[in-house]
């Protein structure tokens, strides 16, 4: 279980999840076995273990920044440039993603596509009621706001 225990801290639940076939494998186990394993892990994650991976997010994330500025820098051709600005728009959609998870940014709105015909139906309701409202009479009806 330590094994699989580090392994997620190294590469995340989702790397680690993606190699449960390979672990199988490895271990000479069924795959149900190390997806159970896994589940408990992401089960008992404790909120500390979630400041330390908060705190590799961010360094990997800053490592990230880094190589990306690094490969923009010494591009060669525009090919390459295009190649690191896209990998520095990434990282900056992935910091924001960052920031939302954490609840450090307010999180942007998901754009909604509808499709189709829509029907909408209005009803004006007015709160007051014309017998009781003062100077209200079939004389002097109630004015129109």
């Amino acid at each position: 279980m330590q094994i699989l225990n580090n392994l997620v801290k190294n590469v995340g639940i989702s790397g680690a999840m993606r190699r449960i076939k390979s672990l199988a494998e490895l271990y000479q186990v069924g795959e149900r076995v190390i997806y159970k394993d896994f589940k408990w892990i992401k089960g008992n994650f404790t909120p500390g273990d979630l400041k330390q991976v908060k705190m590799d997010v961010r360094i990997a994330r800053d490592r990230a920044l880094v190589e990306a500025l690094k490969l923009m820098n010494d591009a060669e051709t525009k090919e390459d440039k295009a190649k690191a600005i896209l990998i520095l728009m990434g990282v900056a959609q992935k910091y924001r993603e960052e920031m939302e998870a954490w609840g450090e940014k307010e999180k942007v709105p998901d754009k909604v596509e509808v499709k189709g015909p829509i029907k909408l139906q209005l009803e004006i309701v007015d709160g007051r009621d014309n017998e009781n409202e003062v100077g209200a009479s079939d004389e002097n009806p109630p004015q129109e706001h």
